[in-house]
């Protein structure tokens, strides 16, 4: 293991420790966008960060469009903790394949940085 490989895990182990906390009780079962928001623990924090990747990324604003590009090919468990879990395992592929972004001097992968720009974008955050 070197260091990036360290690096990387641990800020995995952060993001995997201190975003994901489930509250979709607070959205309808139906709705993806509600419950992908569900995940994020600091909404006020999401949106501004979500603000600023919308920026250098203006053509995924559509709630609808980053849902889907979130959650990818796969269709995400039944259940809060499914969702959640298919969230993280995304992050940590990206950051395995370097889907990364810098947004406010933040090192994101691309399913977080439009995690948070879902949250930017209007989607009911609990």
């Amino acid at each position: 293991m070197n260091r990036r490989d360290m690096i990387r895990g641990a800020a995995l182990l952060g993001l995997m420790w201190g975003l994901p906390v489930m509250t979709v009780q607070a959205a309808p079962a139906g709705d993806l966008a509600g419950r992908l928001t569900a995940l994020i623990r600091s909404p006020a924090s999401a949106r501004r960060v979500g603000a600023a990747y919308l920026t250098l990324v203006p053509t995924e604003s559509d709630a609808s469009t980053l849902a889907s590009l979130i959650v990818g090919e796969g269709v995400p468990p039944a259940g809060s903790d499914g969702l959640r879990v298919h969230v993280a395992l995304r992050q940590r592929s990206d950051f395995a394949a370097g889907r990364t972004v810098v947004v406010e001097g933040w090192v994101l992968s691309q399913t977080e940085a439009r995690l948070f720009a879902l949250a930017a974008a209007g989607a009911s955050v609990a």
